[in-house]
């Protein structure tokens, strides 16, 4: 959360950093398949491609740890990251701060930090790249990355697709991912940044096949969006100020549109609505449709001033969630501010200290301070 990064044996929490090197050699496709490989992480994801992934860190809920995208929170209000088309397109560094590290990235860091970090142009000669791959199953996946420098002036775009049939009826999981990430240095000490991210998925869902025949329409349609604007430059030598509004929103519609099959036992009470339906003993297939909306938008602010072996940062946030959950049938919505202190000592090249403090005023909880 400082203007300046630190090395990572001066940091006074357990980080991983994940680097693209990295991430090419293991040669994975989404995040979950990277982080399986971090310690102190468990991954629960419920079927094949496309089921719901859920990260846990540190032994914590999955809704305890917080997700930034280039700065960007990306869960969602009060709740986890589902990263099941959370594709690694595009996308320079992953670290993982383990601990509760609310006082400097918000109150919902309970068990730790995911940053994500999108790549940026660096060459003057422009660089693209592009892959494809097919294998088992109808699967097929293919994606670009065109980035550069053109003066004062770096970026970075990338877009894939994915697509498989799965392993059995109604096993489908198709996820399409653009990514960007643009920079203007206006001068030596000032410099504007936008990053946007867009991935949208659809993905079959047959149910407890061990147990029922499977569900042949039913699917979960998922899209989610991040964007951040940020203004950084300096006033001085020893002073660093960033300003930047941020915006994440999740969109999910799930549906079962026609019924695959039904209970002969009168007390399943499994009406019959598709004469096509498969007769079973006790298990109905029921139909339904869910849409829920999910958004949070933020402005924040912060200056440090910095000197060799000290740093102090102060900041401030405010942000506005809101959701549309379908079986609720009403809008939901809470306005949050917060301001934060943060110290930083080095007094000896091997030993790091670290001072931190949040004042939350949250529209639900009310004022805390951790």
């Amino acid at each position: 959360a400082e203007a300046e990064p630190l090395q990572v044996q001066e940091t006074t929490a357990p980080v991983t950093s994940i680097t693209r090197e990295e991430i090419d050699q293991r040669q994975a496709a989404a995040l979950p398949d990277l982080l399986l490989y971090s310690p102190g992480i468990s991954i629960a994801r419920t079927g094949r491609e496309g089921g719901t992934a859920s990260v846990f860190l540190n032994g914590g809920n999955s809704s305890y740890t917080k997700v930034l995208v280039d700065g960007t929170p990306v869960n969602e209000p009060g709740n986890a990251v589902d990263f099941a088309n959370f594709t690694l397109d595009n996308i320079d560094k992953v670290e993982v701060v383990r601990g509760a590290e609310s006082a400097i990235y918000g109150t919902d860091a309970v068990a730790g930090v995911i940053q994500v970090f999108t790549h940026r142009g660096s060459t003057r000669v422009p660089e693209f790249a592009a892959f494809s791959e097919g294998g088992s199953f109808g699967t097929g996946r293919g994606g670009t990355q065109f980035s550069g420098l053109l003066g004062n002036f770096d970026y970075s775009g990338a877009a894939s697709y994915l697509s498989t049939d799965g392993q059995g009826l109604n096993d489908r999981f198709v996820n399409r991912t653009v990514s960007g990430n643009f920079g203007y240095a206006i001068s030596d000490a000032s410099r504007v940044r936008v990053s946007l991210r867009n991935n949208t998925s659809d993905a079959g869902t047959p149910g407890q096949t061990l147990l029922t025949p499977p569900s042949l329409h039913a699917h979960t349609n998922y899209h989610f969006f991040s964007s951040n604007a940020r203004w950084e430059f300096a006033t001085g030598k020893h002073w660093r100020h960033q300003v930047w509004g941020a915006e994440s929103y999740n969109r999910e519609f799930i549906e079962n549109p026609v019924q695959s099959f039904y209970a002969t036992d009168p007390l399943a009470g499994c009406p019959q609505t598709n004469p096509n339906a498969v007769a079973t003993p006790e298990f109905c297939d029921f139909t339904f449709s869910d849409r829920n909306r999910y958004n949070r938008a933020s402005f924040n602010a912060q200056t440090s001033y910095l000197l060799s072996n000290f740093a102090a940062t102060a900041g401030y946030q405010y942000e506005v969630e809101n959701a549309g959950i379908s079986f609720l049938g009403q809008h939901l919505r809470r306005n949050n501010q917060g301001g934060y202190l943060d110290f930083r000592y080095q007094p000896h090249p091997r030993a790091s200290l670290d001072f931190g403090v949040r004042a939350e005023a949250n529209a639900v909880f009310g004022a805390r301070v951790v």
